[in-house]
């Protein structure tokens, strides 16, 4: 800003931010005020001053005596940002997973636990925590329990609790304070849960004990979510990561021997493995186009990439379940020809489902031991006729049946905000047919035993069964009216402490450019209790974060959806006209 022939600016040329003057005259510059604490900022000059705030205060700069006054001013406001109040969540909703039989959706909102009946009943807040976040809900194989990661009390822990939400939960220590965790999945058995961490670590958690195991550690650190898949009777744990090369391999981890062993050849980049249902397969999708990932190489981007679909037959006495097929006559009653066929075509049991026996409804048949020969898998290892297109997530269904997500090759929607649309697909291993199930998807969840999906398309969640073409209107969630408690005080004390624990996490320089972290977020915490509103708390993650000095860190607020208005009492009077006047009674 000009003031005669003299420039005034800001710069933290010295240390903190704070002004200069430059004569245009003698081209001299001259700091103009001695700043040792907190930046200068939003200067504007006036008649014989300059106004300027410095963290929140405002002050003036004499021109000619060079001191500086502050400028006294006193808000007296109701702060209603800050006062506890219900705040919708239907535009929070996500992670997103079905419950085992697709009766009840969970979803994250908030850092609250959400579940929601498919039909009947009310939206329940299975947490109901404040200034706590909670995360990444799974349900356990009976439906009765929910998992999800929690930092009540400190670091990130994961927590059992009953799907009704009235029982305390129990927690499993997990780790390190910071320390970020992801994709817990329960065993079939309901005795483990796997789960990943920000450091690029597979584990699982053994449910009675509380006892946690290490599976596997991606040699190229946090590349994402592993993708793990667990065999139908427990013992086996398939998951992918990178190897040598940098490609993505998939391994198979025996829980019995508490070893991995490699199951595909490191020459395509493999990933997304699931088991089939029937316990013979393991299926996995490949592609021979991708290139290795690295975080600062560019070459491998930007081009389209597509993967192909392979099963591999686990056991070596299996016939492959595309074995050739032919069309024969048989004669009346001929049980072995009809045996011989049905060999012929791998047994798959996805072509047909066998009924069960009267007495089974009453009993939960246990699952047969899954046997993998792992000499020679290569050579079992077969590419399904699926074709071959950009596929992001692949699950096994029902025995036979694999459900596919399918990105565009160039991606339509860059500049919506919000997860990418995807087509789901269904794969029937025995008429070796794939069809779709449904197109522009942002987001979508499998039940457990296959028989339903639960999807998002726009702002309207859904459940279908599988295979049935969604009709308009059907299935929908009635979403439209969950709201959770907020104290806003909590939250943002929560989420300043949570800041700090991301940089802990993710920062990519350990020493933090110099900055001493511990001691910057005990600094600054005694500012939280002057905070008036949200747009208060990303004016101090500005002042905090620009002390680490890099360039893409950046603070924004949340969409500006307004809550539902709670109905209050109004004020009323009893009165009379009176002279033609108003007198007032109560």
């Amino acid at each position: 800003m000009w003031v005669g022939d003299t420039v005034y600016f800001i710069s933290d040329r010295d240390g903190p931010a704070t002004i200069y003057s430059y004569d245009a005259g003698s081209k001299k510059v001259v700091r103009r005020v001695e700043n040792r604490g907190l930046d200068i900022k939003y200067a504007s000059a006036g008649p014989g001053a300059i106004v300027y705030e410095q963290f929140g205060a405002i002050l003036l700069h004499d021109l000619a005596s060079g001191t500086e006054t502050p400028v006294p001013i006193r808000l007296a406001g109701e702060l209603t940002e800050a006062l506890p109040r219900w705040v919708s969540v239907v535009d929070r909703l996500q992670a997103a997973e079905l419950s085992p039989t697709g009766v009840r959706a969970a979803f994250e909102a908030r850092g609250e636990i959400i579940t929601v009946p498919a039909k009947k009943g009310d939206a329940r807040n299975v947490t109901r925590t404040v200034g706590a976040t909670e995360r990444g809900p799974s349900w356990s194989p009976d439906g009765q329990t929910l998992a999800y990661f929690s930092d009540a009390g400190g670091g990130y822990h994961l927590e059992l609790r009953g799907q009704t939400g009235l029982a305390q939960p129990r927690t499993i220590k997990l780790g390190d304070d910071d320390t970020y965790y992801q994709g817990s999945l329960w065993s079939p058995d309901g005795k483990r849960i796997a789960y990943s961490t920000s450091r690029g670590e597979l584990w699982y958690a053994d449910v009675a004990s509380g006892k946690t195991t290490k599976v596997d550690t991606d040699p190229q650190g946090p590349q994402g979510d592993f993708s793990v898949s667990w065999s139908p009777d427990s013992r086996w744990l398939a998951y992918n990561r990178t190897i040598g090369n940098r490609l993505g391999a998939v391994f198979v981890y025996d829980m019995q021997k508490a070893a991995s062993t490699q199951v595909t050849d490191g020459l395509s980049d493999a990933g997304s493995p699931s088991f089939d249902a029937g316990g013979k397969y393991l299926y996995f999708a490949a592609s021979t186009d991708a290139g290795p990932a690295t975080d600062f190489s560019m070459t491998t981007y930007d081009h389209p990439i597509t993967r192909s679909v392979y099963a591999i037959v686990l056991r070596n006495d299996l016939p492959s379940p595309l074995a050739p097929e032919s069309d024969e006559e048989k004669a009346k009653g001929d049980s072995a020809a009809k045996s011989s066929a049905k060999a012929a075509a791998g047994d798959v049991a996805g072509a047909k489902a066998a009924k069960p026996n009267k007495d089974s409804t009453d009993k939960v048949k246990a699952p047969d031991p899954v046997r993998i020969d792992f000499e020679n898998i290569d050579q079992r290892t077969v590419a399904l006729p699926i074709p071959a297109k950009d596929y992001v997530w692949l699950r096994a269904g029902k025995a036979g049946f694999v459900i596919l997500a399918e990105a565009p090759l160039i991606p339509v929607d860059l500049q919506q905000p919000g997860p990418g649309r995807v087509t789901l697909h269904k794969f029937d291993l025995g008429e070796r047919k794939v069809e779709q199930l449904i197109a522009d998807v942002n987001a979508f969840s499998l039940s457990r035993d296959g028989e339903k999906v639960l999807y998002r398309m726009q702002d309207k969640w859904t459940i279908i069964p599988v295979g049935t073409p969604p009709k308009p209107g059907e299935g929908a969630l009635n979403t439209s009216d969950i709201q959770v408690a907020t104290e806003p005080r909590a939250e943002w004390k929560a989420m300043y402490h949570e800041a700090f624990r991301l940089q802990r996490a993710f920062f990519y320089d350990p020493s933090y450019h110099g900055l001493d972290l511990a001691a910057t977020e005990k600094f600054y915490l005694k500012y939280l209790d002057g905070l008036g509103s949200r747009a208060d708390l990303d004016y101090l993650f500005q002042e905090v974060f620009g002390n680490l000095t890099v360039g893409h860190l950046y603070v924004g607020g949340p969409p500006g959806t307004p809550s539902r208005t709670p109905g209050n009492g109004l004020l009323g009077a009893d009165y009379s006209i009176e002279n033609g006047r108003w007198r007032f009674a109560k």
